[in-house]
């Protein structure tokens, strides 16, 4: 089941097993557009377990959902991991809805490394372009199953709450052997602070690319950085450089980057990916710090690829 970015506001469009209503108070992310889901259910509501599909489904369809959950419904999740606990980490990988403030928005969750939300994916030569401007990173961009930029704005909205969160990031390179490190807190500052990054303690098998300048750079506490809006330390505008004529894309720079994670014909982290070490698959993804475990970097479901 595809969710498309796309679509007239106020028109309805069956997908699968469910109606979803588009709606647009502001812009969400980026093509993504905000989401009201008002579901049809096909199938007979004893089969319908809101915890077991790859959606959460809203309070307004509380006359075919058991009564047990009506409660739990009236109000989406903040984050996967919310999503996770209340299904008993039962849940599957897939698409659900959020609210981490006032509008709620779709995301992807990894739920089988314990409810994790994803703030960005990239493949290699991805098609998804990341040499967008301040409003489209601001938003987001791509499809939220694949390639795609969450947007610093809910980045945001999910990490200056009471709860501190922890930074994922996951690298698989053309072997498929998997690098992972994680930052615990991380904290996305607001548009007045120019999305600034802070993050703390590392741990993990990847090379500590933001905080350890091994390269002369630094990118915690770095102002977010895109071709119409240079915050780097550069004398030129980092995001706008070139490598084989593809552009940076927006990122934390210094001046310019240790890691970089949104240039899509090379996937960027220190030595563990870069132009000699080709990397294919690049995720950050996000999950309270109290709840957090160390991802097991021992297997991956991902086959050897070429680029």
């Amino acid at each position: 089941m595809h969710l498309w970015r796309s679509g007239h506001w106020g028109k309805s469009y069956s997908i699968g097993f469910v109606v979803i209503r588009i709606s647009k108070k502001q812009p969400l992310n980026s093509q993504t557009v905000q989401y009201t889901f008002d579901l049809l259910v096909t199938r007979p509501c004893n089969e319908i377990d809101s915890f077991q599909t790859p959606f959460f489904y809203s309070g307004k369809q509380k006359q075919c959902v058991q009564e047990k959950h009506q409660q739990e419904l009236s109000e989406y999740p903040r984050d996967c991991f919310e999503i996770f606990q209340r299904s008993k980490g039962n849940s599957r990988d897939g698409l659900y809805i959020i609210q981490p403030k006032e509008d709620p928005i779709v995301v992807s969750c990894n739920m089988q490394d314990g409810g994790w939300t994803v703030i960005q994916h990239i493949t290699a030569n991805s098609t998804v372009d990341f040499d967008r401007t301040w409003q489209d990173y601001k938003y987001g961009f791509g499809s939220v199953h694949d390639n795609h930029w969450l947007g610093n704005e809910y980045m945001h909205q999910l990490t200056s709450g009471s709860v501190r969160y922890i930074l994922g990031v996951k690298l698989v390179n053309l072997d498929a052997e998997i690098k992972w490190g994680q930052y615990e807190p991380f904290l996305i500052e607001n548009e007045e602070s120019q999305y600034r990054i802070r993050v703390g303690l590392y741990q993990g098998n990847a090379t500590n690319a933001l905080t350890l300048d091994t390269e002369a750079y630094l990118h915690d506490n770095q102002k977010f950085t895109t071709k119409d809006r240079d915050n780097d330390n550069y004398f030129q505008n980092c995001a706008k450089l070139e490598h084989n004529g593809i552009p940076g894309g927006g990122w934390w720079y210094d001046a310019c980057a240790g890691a970089n994670l949104n240039r899509r014909n090379v996937i960027y982290w220190q030595k563990d990916c870069n132009k000699q070490r080709l990397c294919k698959f690049a995720w950050m993804m996000i999950k309270p710090i109290d709840h957090s475990l160390s991802y097991p970097p021992k297997s991956c479901p991902c086959p050897k690829v070429e680029l």
